[in-house]
Parts: C-alpha cells; sequence; structure tokens
C-alpha cells in the first residue's frame, strides 16, 4: 500500500494529485501489510507536492489504538528507508496477526474494530512530531489458518444419494436429524 504523508500540514494522500486525501483505512485482521511511505511537503505557489527525506534525526512509527485513552493495539517503528531525496521510500510491514488486536476485534459484536491509526515522525529518544491521525477499519478474517473446505457429507447430512437395487437408477432420500427418512425422489418408472 502506497501512502503519501504532508506530515506539514497532517494529511495522507493516495496519491500526489491533488483532492487524493486518505480518510480513513479499512485492513483485514491477521493480515501483513506492506506500506510504502512517501514523506511529502506541499508548495502551495506551485501546488506540487515533493518527495524528501524525513527531518534530521526523526524517524517514521505507526500505531493503532481503539480510542486515545486504550491500549495500543499495533506499532511498527522498524521502517527501511530506500532512496534518498525525491526517491526516498520507507517501507514497513505492519501486522495484523498480533494477540491485543485480535481480541479486540473479535470482542466486537459485529467483528469490525473502529480505532485511530497514527503516523508520526520520532527521534530515538522519544520526541514526536508531526502526528497524523486517520480513521481505522479492521474486520475480523474470513479465511482463516487451518480452515479447510466443509466436507460434503457434513454440509448436507439431510439429503443422500443412492442406487435403485432393482434398476440402477439415482435416487435421492431426505432425511431428519435423526436419520429418519421423510421422503425419497425416484425416477419414473423406479
Amino acid at each position: 500500500m502506497k501512502i503519501y504523508w504532508d506530515y506539514e500540514n497532517g494529511e495522507l494522500l493516495s496519491s500526489l494529485s491533488a483532492g487524493q486525501k486518505i480518510t480513513e483505512l479499512n485492513w483485514i485482521l491477521s493480515d501483513l501489510v506492506t506500506v510504502q511511505l512517501y514523506l511529502v511537503t506541499y508548495d502551495p505557489t506551485t501546488t506540487v507536492y515533493t518527495i524528501g527525506n524525513a527531518p534530521s534525526g526523526y524517524t517514521p512509527k505507526f500505531g493503532i489504538k481503539q480510542n486515545p485513552d486504550t491500549t495500543r493495539l499495533v506499532f511498527e517503528g522498524t521502517w527501511t528507508k530506500t532512496g534518498d531525496g525525491l526517491t526516498a521510500i520507507y517501507t514497513a510491514e505492519v501486522s495484523l496477526n498480533v494477540s491485543a488486536l485480535i481480541s479486540a476485534v473479535e470482542s466486537e459484536t459485529d467483528y469490525k474494530l473502529t480505532g485511530i491509526a497514527e503516523f508520526v515522525l520520532q527521534t530515538a529518544g522519544g520526541d514526536n512530531r508531526c502526528s497524523t491521525q486517520v480513521d481505522i477499519n479492521i474486520t475480523e478474517d474470513i479465511n482463516q489458518a487451518g480452515d479447510a473446505a466443509p466436507d460434503s457429507e457434513e454440509a448436507w447430512p439431510w439429503m443422500e444419494e443412492y442406487a435403485d437395487a432393482a434398476t440402477g437408477k439415482k435416487c435421492l432420500r431426505f432425511k431428519n436429524s435423526d436419520g429418519e427418512v421423510l421422503q425419497e425422489l425416484t425416477p419414473p418408472g423406479v
């Protein structure tokens, strides 16, 4: 996911085109999200965004909370910088497969956590600069580790296909949950 961060104006952008602001992030629980962060500055005279380096001594950090008063659910402080100046990209792997986040999402009745994501530039000593917050929605994942396709017998225990003993033609038998035959469907002539 590419994010252009106008850190001086506190805006996240989906592209360098004007008006492409990100107002919320929609992510899926248990995913590993690769974020490519471009730090940009805006020149109102030319109306152009320019990619650049973080201010000297600062590196990006990222976190998610359910609300400002709660414990942080996700934190990513390791960003790898490639390029320099106009080609600078800060990349991180944000894991949404952490126990605190999983517990928070699973405790929601609709299996969707609405929270706050924050990007910040921070010094090694913990001084913050230019924090930018955005709403984030994290939805329970559908395909989880260890999931498999349901067995057809388990999925349809109330229906049974069988061959008629006299003709060999295929027939259907419907059963209740106790296994008692409720109805049989046979082709004409059986």
